[in-house]
């Protein structure tokens, strides 16, 4: 069972008040009344036996929730449901809010509910606790996906520790500033990792694939890009796509486990598309900066970029630009 490292209480500042047919929890320290969207009779009542508590403990959780049926497997999370919605505060807690924070008056403003604290040891706490149980369950998703290695492999240039007459200099460059793996982390037994491009809770939901025209094979030939040995991995697969002499075609792929496994709820697959657009902003940045026209590709009707190529993704986005500044690339691909 998943439980707050300290006993909770109702918070101080919170109140729920009956408007029409709708319940609205009030509380000036995080701003106006919000509906709270609980349609579920058991939840209401387990939420009001607690309330009338006071102070609840994981044990006393645990006995009322077995009092009116409700498993104790999912008695933390709705322990966690309720400390996040602002309802049950920790015992121990004495955070004050950043008054007049910018970023705090954007949630009000929105009319949501103010994100975790993690400043809060007890958040910390219970985070790493929800994740060793899962992990006991279920294996964590890798950080990026692993190639067999007996695949060819095309080492990239560095954007800083290179020169920029080597081979594959600009598509390095993009490729790296936009997808790399900078530094590896982890929270708790779950491995992310820090990249250029930001991503909520360094999932970085994605995959990138490369395809480009060789000249030996008369046609284009498609690639996996390794993040952590920055290389090229080239696929036993026929690209869907065409692309031009000294082009190179980027695909996004989705790898949604890396959000589904930390984040077991509908609401977290929203960051997904502000990751991607953080990761093309990144791109197009870069792509400018060394005066490259990065263009939009419509998508293939089928969902991946290439024909039988297993644990990529479907495509959520294709870039394409222009590699003729390096002189050598169109004869090294092969």
């Amino acid at each position: 069972m998943t439980a707050p490292a300290s006993a909770l209480t109702v918070s101080p500042t919170a109140s729920l008040l009956r408007y029409t047919d709708s319940w609205l929890l009030d509380d000036p320290f995080l701003g106006g009344a919000r509906e709270l969207s609980i349609n579920n009779e058991v939840l209401w009542d387990f939420l009001c036996r607690l309330i009338e508590l006071r102070s609840v403990t994981p044990e006393t959780a645990a006995d009322v929730a077995a009092a009116i049926g409700i498993p104790e497997a999912v008695v933390g999370r709705c322990l966690d449901s309720f400390r996040r919605a602002g309802i049950l505060v920790p015992v121990s807690s004495r955070l004050s809010a950043p008054c007049g924070g910018p970023a705090l008056q954007d949630w009000r403003l929105a009319n949501l509910t103010v994100p975790a604290d993690y400043r809060d040891p007890s958040i910390v706490s219970s985070d790493l606790q929800q994740m060793e149980e899962f992990a006991a369950a279920e294996a964590p998703p890798a950080v990026y996906k692993q190639w067999p290695a007996t695949l060819r492999r095309v080492r990239l240039p560095h954007p800083v520790h290179d020169a920029p007459d080597r081979p594959h200099y600009v598509l390095g460059s993009v490729l790296y500033y936009s997808h790399a793996v900078i530094k590896p982390a982890s929270l708790g037994p779950l491995p992310r990792s820090l990249r250029v491009a930001p991503s909520h809770g360094a999932a970085h939901p994605f995959d990138l694939s490369v395809t480009l025209y060789s000249q030996r094979e008369l046609g284009p030939v498609l690639f996996a890009y390794d993040p952590v040995d920055h290389a090229l991995v080239r696929l036993p697969a026929d690209p869907v796509s065409q692309v031009p002499i000294d082009h190179a075609q980027v695909a996004v792929h989705l790898a949604a486990r890396r959000v589904q496994w930390r984040y077991r709820a509908s609401t977290a697959y929203s960051t997904i598309f502000l990751d991607l657009g953080h990761l093309l902003g990144v791109m197009e940045a870069v792509a400018e900066s060394l005066e490259l026209a990065l263009a939009q590709v419509d998508l293939p009707d089928q969902a991946p970029i290439a024909v039988d190529v297993e644990d990529l993704g479907p495509v959520l986005s294709l870039r394409q630009f222009h590699t003729a500044q390096e002189e050598k690339e169109s004869r090294t691909v092969r």
